[in-house]
């Protein structure tokens, strides 16, 4: 049975949504954000901000100095950019994307939350939809551009988990990785191809504080995260819409906490100018709407 009722997460109004074997909590007003996925046991998988009152993020606030935690979507870009084509044409894309800053309207409908939001920048509609099935919570997303012109704009999931040195991630593909940065050298110098092996070890070594990040391209659309050999959590979407994914790893290196990032995406290396070095675009049609679905499972044994 699915229960779904109104509540507070910190000092912020926010929805449960929980069966016998999951549980989570949506914030509408700070981005739709899903500020936390717990097990029937109790265990919290989403990074956690330490501080009492949640930092809310304004319109044109730093990203790096709210609240941090969670999982909400990036969109229409990750870092800053400007767009020389399209219906956004000579616009800033600020940091971090929009949809994160944005209040969302929403209603109960049975046993889902759907939520809308319209752009305050760039002129589109966001919808996403969220129910849970058995031990998994899924998530439709409709963005739909207003404009008459192409509107290019890349998605991606900023999903922040706890991390131990018993973590690890397993990427399910081969693809090499590409170094995006590293804030030591620990693993080789920006714009380094590295082998995917199908595991990324996390160590949360606090001698040796370190930031990095990677991307690979998605030959299937699963990434499986480790927590420990008790507790897991999987991401399920189509690759032929999240060709990316990006992997961040935090040890400490970043605003003093540990945590590892998932990010699929449309295209990937952070932004469109970015992307777009590397012979890759993303875009919804004038007056046409994208619609794609993820999934997250959680196991605990």
């Amino acid at each position: 049975m699915i229960i779904i009722k109104e509540t507070y997460y910190k000092d912020v109004k926010a929805i449960k949504i929980s069966n016998d074997l999951i549980e989570a909590i949506i914030l509408p007003s700070e981005g739709a954000k899903i500020a936390y996925i717990k097990n029937k046991d109790g265990f919290k998988y989403l990074y956690q901000n330490p501080g009492i009152n949640y930092k809310r993020m304004g319109l044109y606030d730093d990203f790096a100095a709210k609240e941090c935690s969670g999982f909400d979507d990036m969109f229409p870009t990750i870092d800053e950019d400007y767009i020389s084509i399209g219906a956004t044409k000579g616009k800033k894309y600020i940091d971090h994307g929009e949809v994160s800053r944005l209040s969302f309207d929403y209603k109960i409908d049975n046993d889902k939350i759907i939520l809308n939001a319209d752009s305050k920048l760039y002129n589109y509609s966001y919808q996403k939809t969220i129910t849970i099935k058995e031990n998994r919570l899924i998530i439709d997303y409709e963005i739909t551009n207003n404009n008459d012109d192409r509107l290019y704009c890349l998605w991606a999931m900023h999903c922040l988990l706890n991390s131990s040195n018993n973590s690890y991630i397993k990427t399910n593909n081969t693809s090499p990785f590409y170094l995006m940065f590293d804030g030591i050298n620990e693993l080789g110098n920006k714009g380094d191809f590295i082998d995917n092996k199908g595991i990324v070890k996390i160590h949360s070594d606090i001698d040796k504080k370190n930031c990095y990040k990677l991307y690979y391209k998605n030959e299937v659309g699963c990434i499986d995260y480790y927590y420990d050999n008790n507790n897991t959590i999987s991401f399920i979407f189509d690759s032929n819409i999240l060709k990316e994914t990006g992997l961040w790893i935090n040890n400490g290196l970043f605003n003093n906490f540990y945590c590892v990032g998932i990010e699929p995406a449309t295209v990937g290396y952070d932004s469109l100018s970015n992307a777009k070095k590397f012979n890759q675009e993303s875009f919804i049609e004038g007056n046409n709407t994208l619609s794609f679905k993820i999934e997250i499972e959680i196991n605990n044994f």
